[in-house]
């Protein structure tokens, strides 16, 4: 499950676009992409196919904000 985010790390992704059956099995895992790799470059998660939950609309992918 950890692909992803390691190839959006050595692209240096920076908008990420998946769906919410991925981002939320990431959140039931407890699954911390940006504490795991560099995903400095990355800028906004885009989510497409069904209605987002709230509980996986922040969370391990979501990009910090730029200081």
């Amino acid at each position: 499950m950890d692909q992803p985010a390691d190839f959006a790390a050595g692209e240096r992704v920076t908008v990420f676009g998946t769906s919410p059956a991925y981002l939320g099995a990431c959140r039931e895992a407890e699954l911390a992409p940006r504490t795991s790799v560099d995903l400095g470059a990355l800028r906004a998660v885009q989510s497409a196919g069904a209605v987002l939950p709230a509980s996986s609309s922040r969370g391990s992918w979501t990009p910090r904000p730029r200081a």
